[in-house]
């Protein structure tokens, strides 16, 4: 290999050309010669930060998850564009779409490399109709906890309906979140300030890797200096060290397991993660005004924060702002300036899991536009998160096993519940659609790296994340049969006859069901950011339970424990909910109330309770 042809300013002897991890990470990016300088002439003319001294992600670490999401994607779109080209017929079988789809990836395009993935996955994007390749969640579709309530099979409870009041109306009038007056910033000792910055770190930055470690150095001089200015980094501290000392609370409750009353160093995180929050909003109107990078992520922990005092309103909100930030941004940068677009990209994404989690649940909510052009922005590539090799590739792997099932949970919602076009209530066609929807499942499951993998029973995962990983899993898995179990609870009104694989697929709807109950545990991501959706997808997992237990063919095929899961859940759930140590949202209040509810009817349908002795059941029936 020659000699590149010298150093910036020429009085150096020339390098040679260095590549892979010996050039810089903003080069490796854009793909052009880096001369190995410090910083290197590319990105000393693009005033670009030059990062060295780590190994890109290896294609044995990230590209099974890729290529599987890309193998993920034909399928999807294949199938998706068989339903919408032939409404009346049933789709081709598994085998058929593998073999004939012209979408299909070949075995002998391999990517040697994680931007060699993506530059894959990017590539057949574009040569398929990216209408069909958006993983949109439709406005309206039909597998919400109040779409499940409206169920006519649960007409013979009118007190779960008479007691329940609509998510949006009750969340729209609370109270909002109260203004304080102005104080001054903590005084907080070296230690304490990195124990809030490795929090953030730990649980924050690991789920949504957006923060580079350049920017928590940052953060920890200014907190540790009390320098409270108008600028935009000082209001990056400021969320930053909000949603650190938020996860220290959640982290004290998943660790030991103390409640909040016990605790005084949870109590006083608490104060402090509300006492950065204040401080933080009132610069909050220099946040919306300025239109870079940093605003962007600052909008992001803003949306986060108000999903930790569990407001979904607020926090879908700015999930909004931040979209709209973000692709303004993204829309007038180019593909190949650096660390910034990197970001914007992981704020995307990010946007991306969230909105699509709140729709899921607020189906009517107004969208970003991030889903309709999701398909077109890159996954996620080499970010400098983390000064250990190992937590920052597990982070960005992590972060894309994350996108991808939301992209296929998203999928299976539009195949399956789309108002218009879903196919669940279609008998002749939703059965081919299920078995694809499955198998694409399993494939997204056994690419995961080791260190987050899990079983699927109750056996604890290796990992935190692995754990959080299989409640997405077992989430999927019900919605992607539920429509065995919606057929099996329509042709038992109408007396129709039961075949034995209605049955069997029903059965593992329901032992998905109870398995995402018993696995749920206080993973911090859940508690901190995901309580609000998380007690709404519970109340209608035990719904289904409930519909269950009232067919004895399906009775006898529920697990005993499913009499265990409401007091289980309802043990879990109502720390949660005070978490922050202000109101109660009151969508959960009544997401618990639901829970229990259902617990009395399906004891009641087990003979542990006498139905007519219950006050409970009494005003449920």
């Amino acid at each position: 290999m020659g000699p590149d042809e010298g150093s910036a300013n020429g009085d150096e002897p020339p390098k040679k050309r260095r590549r892979g991890p010996h050039a810089c990470a903003t080069c490796r990016q854009r793909k052009v010669k880096c001369d190995g300088n410090q910083p290197c002439r590319n990105c000393k003319n693009s005033d670009t930060d030059c990062l060295y001294g780590t190994e890109p992600i290896t294609k044995g670490k990230s590209d099974a998850i890729l290529e599987t999401v890309l193998r993920l994607e034909d399928r999807l779109s294949y199938l998706t564009a068989q339903l919408s080209a032939h409404p009346g017929l049933s789709p081709l079988p598994i085998e058929s779409v593998t073999a004939t789809s012209p979408q299909t990836v070949t075995t002998d395009r391999q990517p040697s490399s994680v931007t060699g993935a993506r530059q894959l996955v990017h590539g057949t994007r574009h040569r398929r109709n990216e209408s069909l390749d958006n993983a949109v969640l439709s406005a309206r579709h039909t597998s919400t906890t109040e779409s499940v309530l409206a169920w006519p099979f649960f007409d013979v409870f009118p007190g779960l309906r008479t007691h329940y009041q609509q998510i949006f109306t009750i969340e729209q009038q609370r109270r909002r979140y109260p203004s304080r007056p102005a104080q001054p910033p903590p005084s907080l000792k070296p230690n304490e300030v990195n124990a809030a910055v490795q929090a953030f770190q730990a649980t924050i930055n690991f789920s949504y890797p957006t923060v580079t470690t350049n920017q928590l150095a940052d953060v920890e001089h200014r907190v540790l200096e009390r320098q409270i200015d108008d600028s935009i980094e000082t209001s990056l501290a400021l969320i930053v060290m909000a949603l650190g000392c938020a996860s220290q609370v959640v982290d004290g409750l998943a660790n030991t397991g103390a409640t909040f009353s016990e605790d005084s160093q949870v109590q006083r995180s608490q104060v402090l993660a509300h006492t950065y929050f204040e401080l933080y909003l009132q610069g909050l109107s220099g946040v919306h005004l300025e239109v870079s990078t940093t605003a962007t992520q600052c909008l992001f922990f803003t949306a986060l924060f108000f999903a930790y005092l569990q407001r979904p309103l607020q926090a879908h909100s700015y999930v909004c702002m931040t979209a709209t930030k973000c692709r303004t941004l993204l829309a007038y940068t180019s593909a190949d300036t650096g660390i910034d677009t990197e970001c914007l990209r992981r704020v995307f994404w990010s946007c991306f899991i969230l909105e699509s989690d709140y729709i899921a649940e607020l189906a009517a909510l107004p969208q970003t536009g991030v889903s309709d052009m999701e398909s077109s922005v890159p996954y996620p590539a080499y970010y400098q998160t983390s000064e250990d090799e190992t937590e920052r590739d597990q982070s960005s792997l992590y972060f894309l096993a994350c996108v991808s099932m939301r992209r296929l949970l998203n999928r299976v919602h539009d195949l399956l519940y789309a108002p218009d076009t879903g196919v669940a209530f279609d008998d002749a066609r939703f059965p081919h659609v299920v078995t694809e929807l499955d198998h694409q499942l399993e494939e997204w499951r056994t690419c995961l790296p080791p260190v987050f993998q899990f079983s699927i029973d109750t056996t604890p995962a290796s990992s935190q994340r692995g754990g959080f990983l299989r409640q997405r899993y077992l989430t999927c898995r019900a919605v992607i049969y539920r429509p065995y179990l919606n057929q099996v609870l329509s042709r038992t009104s109408t007396g129709e006859a039961l075949t034995a694989q209605m049955l069997d697929k029903s059965e593992i709807c329901l032992t998905m069901c109870l398995l995402h109950i018993l696995n749920l545990k206080a993973f911090s991501q859940t508690v901190l950011i995901d309580t609000w959706i998380c007690s709404l997808s519970m109340a209608s997992t035990m719904l289904l339970l409930l519909a269950a237990s009232r067919i004895s063919a399906l009775k006898q095929r529920l697990d005993p424990q499913a009499l265990d899961a409401g007091k289980h859940l309802a043990r879990l759930i109502e720390p949660w909910t005070h978490v922050h140590g202000s109101a109660v949202s009151p969508s959960v209040r009544q997401s618990l109330r639901m829970i229990g509810d259902v617990d009395a009817l399906l004891h009641a349908e087990y003979g542990g309770i006498d139905a007519k002795l219950d006050a409970r059941v009494q005003g449920l029936v």
